[in-house]
């Protein structure tokens, strides 16, 4: 079901990636996006999908992470409520470089890149604050993952084990040191 403009409007302007944006090009991108709803534990997007998209989470938590070659996860990030998650699609290639799962049930808004590509090319204000908060969340992407990968130097890693919903198989999610199955 699709929610009105003005929900999309109202928590596009709330979510760090495009707080400054001026109004009339939220509501451009607002007009644009698509309510989602994704159950816990199911992938949002996963590595090598298509980058079609950047999401603004309203409820829930969703996990990113690296695909290893062990089949285990290495968390990026993990985001709640007001954060936007797939973004680094507006700077890369068609594909995705991680996976997104959702730790519990989970809405969000998906706005298509190719409408905020548009909206860069063509509203120069809006690009230039754009590029400037991407710029504060990958530094500070680099600084959390370089603090994890010091904390965990030496440490012994701990698993939890907790079945994904209708499957026997189990991801594995390295957080803060510690391993997590979800």
């Amino acid at each position: 079901m699709t929610r009105p403009d003005s929900d999309s409007a109202a928590a596009i302007e709330r979510c760090d990636l495009f707080i400054g944006v001026p109004r009339p090009a939220i509501e451009r991108l607002a007009a644009n996006a698509r309510s989602m709803f994704v159950r816990q534990h199911e992938p949002v997007f996963r590595t090598g999908d298509t980058a079609s998209g950047v999401y603004v989470l309203e409820q829930g938590l969703v996990v990113i992470g690296l695909e290893l070659p062990d089949a285990r996860h290495a968390v990026t990030a993990l985001h709640g409520p007001g954060r936007a998650f797939g973004w680094w699609s507006l700077l890369g290639g068609p594909s995705r470089s991680v996976s997104a799962f959702a730790l519990t049930d989970c809405t969000a808004w998906s706005i298509p890149v190719g409408v905020i590509h548009d909206l860069m090319d063509t509203d120069p204000q809006s690009a230039i604050v754009l590029y400037k908060n991407m710029a504060q969340r990958a530094l500070r992407t680099v600084f959390t993952l370089a603090g994890q990968m010091r904390a965990s130097v030496g440490k012994e890693e701990r698993i939890e084990r907790c079945p994904m919903m209708g499957e026997r198989s189990f991801f594995e999610w390295r957080i803060s040191g510690a391993m997590v199955e979800v």
